[in-house]
């Protein structure tokens, strides 16, 4: 997917909890990505034993991408509008 710019995992040794940092390059192709994704036997198993917790949204997402986050009740925040900031 040539939106889907990088995946990144954080985690502390010992830990339980995992964050993921997802970003795209066009919010519209979001849903695209978790259709994939959804089907795949390893995010199933993912699902299986990790669940998300807390979900933050940097930048705007379609309505079917904001009624899919809906569903999982985890969304804590949500910045729509960029203010400043780089990517090294």
């Amino acid at each position: 997917m040539s939106s889907l710019l990088s995946i990144q995992f954080h985690a502390r040794p010992d830990d339980t909890e995992v964050g993921a940092v997802i970003t795209f390059a066009d919010s519209r192709q979001v849903m695209e990505h978790i259709r994939r994704i959804s089907g795949w036997p390893e995010f199933k198993a993912l699902l299986g034993v990790a669940k998300p917790v807390d979900v933050r949204v940097y930048g705007r997402l379609g309505e079917e991408a904001q009624a899919w986050l809906r569903t999982m009740n985890v969304v804590s925040k949500v910045f729509e509008s960029p203010v400043a900031g780089f990517v090294r």
